[in-house]
Protein backbone atom coordinates (compact mmCIF):
# COMPACT_ATOMS: atom_id res chain seq x y z
CA UNK A 1 0.00 0.00 0.00
CA UNK A 2 1.35 3.43 -0.96
CA UNK A 3 2.29 5.81 1.82
CA UNK A 4 2.97 9.46 0.94
CA UNK A 5 6.37 10.83 1.93
CA UNK A 6 8.30 14.07 1.63
CA UNK A 7 9.60 12.77 -1.72
CA UNK A 8 6.35 11.60 -3.28
CA UNK A 9 2.85 12.69 -2.28
CA UNK A 10 0.86 10.44 -4.62
CA UNK A 11 1.59 7.23 -6.52
CA UNK A 12 2.14 7.35 -10.26
CA UNK A 13 2.77 5.00 -13.16
CA UNK A 14 5.72 4.96 -15.53
CA UNK A 15 5.36 3.06 -18.80
CA UNK A 16 8.40 1.94 -20.73
CA UNK A 17 9.03 -0.13 -23.81
CA UNK A 18 12.15 -2.03 -24.79
CA UNK A 19 12.87 -1.82 -28.50
CA UNK A 20 15.49 -3.96 -30.22
CA UNK A 21 16.31 -2.97 -33.79
CA UNK A 22 18.71 -4.42 -36.32
CA UNK A 23 19.07 -4.83 -40.07
CA UNK A 24 17.71 -8.39 -39.92
CA UNK A 25 15.42 -10.40 -37.66
CA UNK A 26 18.31 -12.75 -36.91
CA UNK A 27 20.51 -9.89 -35.72
CA UNK A 28 17.68 -8.49 -33.58
CA UNK A 29 17.14 -11.92 -32.01
CA UNK A 30 20.87 -12.14 -31.31
CA UNK A 31 20.87 -8.70 -29.68
CA UNK A 32 17.78 -9.66 -27.65
CA UNK A 33 19.77 -12.37 -25.88
CA UNK A 34 21.20 -9.61 -23.68
CA UNK A 35 17.68 -8.76 -22.49
CA UNK A 36 16.95 -12.46 -21.92
CA UNK A 37 20.02 -12.74 -19.72
CA UNK A 38 18.93 -9.72 -17.67
CA UNK A 39 15.44 -11.17 -17.25
CA UNK A 40 16.88 -14.51 -16.11
CA UNK A 41 19.13 -12.82 -13.57
CA UNK A 42 16.10 -11.05 -12.10
CA UNK A 43 14.22 -14.37 -11.93
CA UNK A 44 17.21 -15.80 -10.04
CA UNK A 45 17.01 -12.96 -7.53
CA UNK A 46 20.18 -11.29 -8.76
CA UNK A 47 20.83 -8.17 -10.72
CA UNK A 48 23.91 -8.88 -12.79
CA UNK A 49 25.70 -6.41 -15.01
CA UNK A 50 24.51 -6.31 -18.60
CA UNK A 51 26.06 -9.18 -20.53
CA UNK A 52 26.99 -9.24 -24.22
CA UNK A 53 24.75 -11.08 -26.68
CA UNK A 54 25.37 -14.78 -27.10
CA UNK A 55 24.92 -17.22 -29.97
CA UNK A 56 23.61 -19.95 -27.64
CA UNK A 57 21.40 -18.99 -24.70
CA UNK A 58 21.10 -22.66 -23.70
CA UNK A 59 24.70 -22.47 -22.45
CA UNK A 60 23.66 -19.78 -19.96
CA UNK A 61 19.96 -20.25 -19.20
CA UNK A 62 17.69 -23.17 -18.40
CA UNK A 63 14.96 -24.15 -20.89
CA UNK A 64 12.38 -22.66 -18.49
CA UNK A 65 14.25 -19.35 -18.26
CA UNK A 66 14.57 -19.19 -22.05
CA UNK A 67 10.84 -19.84 -22.50
CA UNK A 68 9.91 -17.19 -19.94
CA UNK A 69 12.29 -14.64 -21.46
CA UNK A 70 11.01 -15.30 -24.99
CA UNK A 71 7.39 -14.94 -23.83
CA UNK A 72 8.26 -11.63 -22.21
CA UNK A 73 9.91 -10.33 -25.37
CA UNK A 74 6.87 -10.99 -27.57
Amino acid sequence: LFEPSEYLQAPYIIVCLNVIMADTDEEAQYLATTQSQIFASILRGRMNKMQPPTEDLSQLLSPREIAMAEARLQ
